[in-house]
């Protein structure tokens, strides 16, 4: 929910105040906000924002966490806007936790930076529709498609998930771009690609740390850096088919099957 709503809004019911609660300065073509809540909030923020989220990820798993004992600890967020649009261009967002797993602490910190870019779009012209045939439309997002269409949105998922595993595992943004469905917009392919590629080893190095450091205290970020490094690059040297793709009328969705 927080990638497709204002992150102010959505932090906002955790804190009421909120939006009333940051620092504020300009750039050239920048308004800059800076959350300056207290202690007590940020770590009623963070307790708040991971109990949904356990909530949400521990439905059907064997792992206890207990809810009653996350404790926040930090938090800051700090998003850009644009001065002539008023969109939000940057956010960048770091917590810290501890929560209980099976009856053992266990501590995670983690910082997460989303950029935005928008297409600029032409004036939208309405076509006049007559009365008759608006009344007897459906809507399109609830019909099933038909196979020609299944055919050609599995090939552009197929192609998305290879374009995706080059940007992630493979680290190599030049064939995200090749293998992407979108060919029009190479540019704007191109900065999502490097976007997939940072934001992967990034939220690797997070989940890895924080696995390592709850099976020892003893291990230094040093350490921990060099394992993720190396775990990466075996990521590397795997191969893997894109298999098929086809509609799921259960998933409503496409599923594409990769043979690693």
């Amino acid at each position: 929910m927080e990638l497709q709503q204002n992150p102010i809004r959505y932090y906002q019911k955790y804190n009421k105040n909120l939006p009333n609660e940051f620092d504020v300065t300009e750039k050239d073509k920048e308004y800059v906000l800076t959350f300056n809540g207290d202690k007590d909030k940020k770590e009623k923020i963070v307790a708040g924002d991971d109990k949904a989220y356990y909530k949400i990820t521990n439905q059907g798993s064997d792992t206890a966490v207990d809810l009653d004992q996350i404790k926040g600890k930090d938090f800051s967020l700090v998003v850009t806007i644009d001065k002539e649009t008023k969109q939000i261009k940057k956010v960048v967002k770091n917590q810290s936790y501890s929560v209980k797993v099976d009856g053992k602490t266990e501590n995670s910190k983690s910082k997460q930076t989303y950029t935005y870019t928008y297409n600029q779009l032409d004036n939208v012209t309405k076509q006049k529709v007559e009365a008759k045939a608006a009344a007897a439309s459906t809507d399109s997002s609830t019909e099933t498609p038909n196979k020609e269409k299944q055919a050609a949105y599995a090939k552009e998922a197929e192609q998305y998930v290879d374009a995706l595993i080059q940007a992630t595992v493979y680290q190599n943004t030049d064939q995200f771009v090749a293998k992407h469905p979108n060919q029009q917009d190479k540019k704007q392919v191109k900065e999502k690609g490097e976007f997939q590629k940072s934001s992967f080893v990034e939220f690797f190095e997070t989940n890895f740390k924080g696995a390592l450091s709850s099976l020892s205290s003893n291990i230094t970020d040093e350490q921990l850096n060099e394992v993720s490094s190396a775990f990466l690059k075996a990521l590397s040297s795997t191969k893997y088919k894109i298999k098929d793709a086809a509609y799921s009328d259960e998933d409503d969705a496409y599923v594409v099957q990769v043979e690693i």
